[in-house]
C-alpha cells in the first residue's frame, strides 16, 4: 500500500504534511520537531492536545511542549530531553514508503528521525491479528511510526527513542498487567509497576482491573504516571465512541535494557491530558 501524502498548511504552520488511511488522518509539521500535529477523522477534531498559544510558532529559543506526538529521548534528563525542537527538520520520502523528519544533531550529539507511512497487511500482522480476515477492516485508520535516535558525536550516549503521544482530556486509558507466566514461575512474582515521585495510587484516576489499568482521566486533580515492562506492549485510549490503540512491534529486549527501572510503556495523565508513551 503506497503512502499517499498531500503537503498543506495546517494549524499555523505552512509546511505540513497529510497522510490518510480509511477515515482517519494524520498531519505532521516540518517547520519544528519533528512532530505529528494532527490525528482524528478527517473533517473531525484533533484528538491529540495541543497547547495553548503555541500552534503555528516556530524558532523560539526556550522549549515549547507544543503538544501532539513527539520524539524525546529517554531517560527524562535535561540535557537530552529539553532541548529546544522550534526549528524547521529535514523531509524526505522513499524507503519502505516511509515519510521521514529529521532533525539534524544538536548540542547532544543526537539526530532525530521520525518516519510514518500507512500500515500494510504486513504491517498488521506483525503486531496482532486485527486484520479482518474476510474484508481487511483492521487496516482502516492504521499507521505505522518509526522514530530513531543516532549518536553523531565521538563519544557514548546512553539514551533510548521515546515516543510519545498526548491527547486530549475526557477519556479512559487501558494499561496493560500482562499477567501471563510459565506454570513452573506460578509461585514467583511476574509482574512489576514502575512509578514516579509525583505517582499516588491512591488517587481516583486509577481502576484496577484483573488483567489491566483503567486510567479514569478526568477524575484527576494532579499529574500522575505509571510505567512498566510487558513482553507485548500495547496502550489504549477511549475518546467518546472512538479508540485508540498504539502497540510496538518486534520482540522486547530483556526489561533491565530500558529505561525508568526497565520500562517500555508508560502513561502520563493530569487535568489537561493523557499521555501514551512508548520506549527502546
Amino acid at each position: 500500500m503506497k503512502t499517499d501524502v498531500q503537503k498543506i498548511s495546517a494549524m499555523g504552520w505552512d509546511n505540513c504534511f497529510v497522510l490518510r488511511s480509511g477515515p482517519v488522518e494524520v498531519v505532521a509539521t516540518a517547520n519544528i520537531g519533528p512532530r505529528i500535529m494532527f490525528f482524528g477523522l478527517t473533517g473531525g477534531k484533533n484528538l491529540y492536545k495541543l497547547f495553548d498559544g503555541q500552534a503555528g510558532r516556530s524558532g523560539d529559543e526556550t522549549f515549547l511542549f507544543y503538544g501532539g506526538h513527539r520524539l524525546w529521548a529517554a531517560p527524562e534528563d535535561p540535557y537530552l530531553t529539553y532541548i529546544p525542537d522550534n526549528d524547521p527538520v529535514q523531509v524526505s520520502y522513499g524507503e519502505d514508503d516511509f515519510l521521514t523528519f529529521t532533525r539534524p544533531a544538536d548540542d547532544s550529539q543526537l539526530e532525530r528521525r521520525l518516519s510514518m507511512r500507512v500500515a500494510t497487511y504486513q504491517d498488521v500482522e506483525m503486531i496482532h491479528d486485527m486484520v479482518d480476515s474476510d474484508n481487511g477492516a483492521g487496516l482502516l485508520g492504521s499507521f505505522v511510526v518509526k522514530h530513531e535516535i543516532i549518536n553523531r558525536g565521538d563519544l557514548p550516549v546512553k539514551s533510548a527513542s521515546w515516543g510519545i503521544s498526548s491527547f486530549i482530556p475526557g477519556g479512559i486509558g487501558f494499561f496493560p498487567m500482562d499477567r501471563r507466566t510459565l506454570p513452573e514461575k506460578h509461585l514467583q512474582a511476574q509482574f512489576s509497576i514502575n512509578l514516579w515521585p509525583y505517582s499516588d495510587l491512591s488517587n481516583p484516576g486509577y481502576q484496577w482491573k484483573d488483567e489491566w489499568l483503567q486510567i479514569d482521566q478526568p477524575a484527576t486533580s494532579v499529574k500522575q504516571k505509571i510505567g512498566a515492562w510487558n513482553p507485548r506492549p500495547w496502550l489504549a485510549y477511549r475518546l467518546e465512541d472512538l479508540m485508540i490503540v498504539i502497540q510496538m512491534t518486534g520482540s522486547q529486549k530483556d526489561q533491565e535494557q530500558y529505561p525508568d527501572l526497565g520500562s517500555n510503556c508508560e502513561i502520563y495523565f493530569d487535568p489537561d491530558m493523557l499521555e501514551l508513551e512508548f520506549l527502546s
